[in-house]
């Protein structure tokens, strides 16, 4: 059972999913985490841009497929990214329909707020513009992705974890 959480850079994702996962006894990976398992050589760098995104989703689903009856898993990742070019791409719909989620959670953040994370925790300054049309990627294509899925989704802030718990105990019913 996976139960998946998405949102830009800079939205807090893992401070957020870590809290949820507490709340809820669910364990909880990284895609960055799993991806780095799964390719030994990869070498992620802090400009959060990706450079083999086909790689990339073949060596998650791997890594889910592997491990899909033995957890219970909040999923931390994106629903888009960008690329070396900073051009936004959606994650493809098929990597979704492999992970298989049963339910979606996007975490929303001000723009404003994720530049100055971004600037703290990477020592990167982020052009605002870009991070927009991220987050309004991300949040459209996770709209999309819930409704092709046929899954329920819940739009969240850092604030909201209380919702976010009762969202997912009530998947787990």
């Amino acid at each position: 059972m996976v139960i998946f959480v998405g949102g830009i850079h800079g939205s807090g994702k893992t401070t957020f999913c870590r809290e949820l996962a507490k709340r809820t006894g669910l364990s909880h990976r990284t895609v960055s985490e799993i991806i780095k398992e799964e390719i030994i050589d990869l070498q992620l760098n802090m400009t959060k841009r990706t450079s083999n995104l086909a790689r990339n989703q073949r060596a998650l689903i791997a890594w889910i497929d592997r491990n899909r009856d033995s957890k219970h898993l909040i999923l931390d990742g994106h629903f888009a990214l960008l690329d070396e070019s900073q051009d936004v791409h959606r994650v493809d719909l098929d990597v979704f329909r492999a992970i298989a989620p049963i339910g979606v959670i996007y975490l929303d953040v001000p723009i404003d707020v994720a530049v100055q994370r971004l600037e703290t925790r990477d020592g990167k300054i982020w052009s605002a513009e870009v991070l927009k049309q991220l987050a309004d990627a991300e949040e459209q294509w996770a709209e999309n992705v819930a409704k092709k899925l046929n899954i329920p989704i819940c739009s969240a802030t850092n604030d909201d974890i209380a919702l976010a718990g009762r969202f997912v105990h009530g998947l787990m019913e």
